[in-house]
């Protein structure tokens, strides 16, 4: 009995073993045939450009399937104070030729640069905003807004000048933009025109950290500093770009994005300023109305996202290397923290407490720059 059990024992076991191996390899296989395109080597390169541009403005925009995106176009060179001083880097990802954020004969066509990429192609709003970043060509000024935008008359310079009310040194200017709702009581009413004031945060699935805003009850008038930062509304010297390059490794993530921008930014050096009245308004609706959609376009869009978002939570300084998909820490040193400040500061800064995952809001405090601290706001 034992002479004929063992042998087929020992057949099982190698089977066993076998199996285990190539389903790892199959796996692996398959990942690498599905996903080795989110982590080209040629994604990861310096921003170049061919000749210096002064006092002009970069504006970036990443568009999917978006009917507003036109508008959008057409609204902030014709609001512009000095259009011809504003150049664009448009990443739109499209189905077909009808959703072209760009009509023939466009009088501003040649200061808009395009990357046309199929819908299907997408990869979701961190990959997009990396592609729009390097169609950058020397302008002194960085702007990122998204792709269903509406301008105040002369936002450019309104913008330029807040910027230069801030403090010397690395600044950002950013905030969440008013409805476009709210366009009309702005432009009838600009003294009671109040910038939402991005000061607190929480936390979704005791996993990803959603800024928040808030409508202060007295108008500033001047940009004061925040923790956090929007990508719908972000503006600095180009400069920022070399320092803190847009990481093109975050396949599919949604959400965690203005959180490492804003960690990101602070560590290597840069300080967020809210303004202090809004140049720009947003279309909201978008999302309850009955447009395209990623998600619905892409399937398997959110099994990557749970990959990206492990690399995510490691940049963050949550999740040891271990427990990421070696191939989603692919050069994760060249866009994580900066070494000029700490990353546990600015958890501190922020008022995030990340072991208890409690958040102290900022909503009704100002920081104190010369006493580096936050202190209370009154009437607000």
């Amino acid at each position: 009995m034992k002479s004929t059990f063992f042998p087929f024992l020992l057949l099982f076991m190698i089977l066993f073993v076998c199996s285990l191996y190539y389903t790892k390899k199959w796996t692996q296989e398959g990942f690498d045939t599905q996903y080795s395109k989110f982590f080209q080597e040629s994604y990861h390169k310096d921003y170049s450009y061919s000749q210096e541009r002064p006092d002009c403005i970069f504006v970036s925009i990443a568009s999917y399937r978006d009917s507003e995106c036109r508008k959008t176009l057409e609204d902030m060179f014709e609001k512009a104070k000095e259009p011809e001083k504003i150049f664009v880097g448009l990443c739109q990802q499209n189905k077909d030729q009808s959703e072209e954020c760009m009509i023939q004969d466009f009088k501003y066509m040649d200061q808009v640069r395009i990357n046309t990429v199929s819908h299907m192609e997408a990869r979701g709003p961190t990959w997009a905003r990396y592609v729009c970043s390097h169609l950058w060509d020397g302008e002194e000024f960085f702007l990122q807004i998204d792709s269903h935008s509406r301008f105040l008359p002369n936002w450019d310079e309104k913008t330029k000048q807040m910027y230069q009310m801030c403090p010397p040194g690395k600044n950002v200017l950013s905030h969440y933009p008013p409805s476009h709702g709210q366009y009309n009581g702005i432009i009838n009413n600009p003294d009671k025109s109040y910038a939402g004031y991005i000061c607190s945060s929480h936390f979704e699935n005791k996993f990803h950290i959603i800024s928040e805003a808030k409508i202060p009850k007295n108008k500033r008038d001047r940009p004061f500093i925040t923790p956090y930062v929007a990508a719908g509304f972000l503006f600095a010297p180009s400069k920022l770009l070399h320092e803190v390059p847009f990481d093109p490794y975050l396949p599919y993530l949604f959400q965690g994005e203005e959180i490492l921008l804003a960690s990101r930014f602070y560590t290597h050096g840069w300080n967020v300023y809210n303004l202090y009245e809004p140049v720009i308004t947003h279309f909201y609706d978008r999302q309850k109305k009955n447009y395209p959609h990623f998600w619905h376009d892409h399937k398997n869009w959110n099994k990557i996202q749970t990959k990206a978002n492990k690399r995510y939570y490691y940049l963050l300084g949550q999740y040891s290397a271990d427990k990421v998909d070696p191939e989603f820490l692919t050069h994760a040193e060249d866009y994580g923290m900066g070494t000029e400040r700490k990353l546990s500061d600015w958890f501190e800064f922020a008022g995030i407490d990340m072991k208890n995952k409690e958040i102290t809001s900022r909503c009704n405090q100002y920081y104190n720059e010369k006493a580096k601290k936050w202190e209370q706001l009154h009437g607000q």
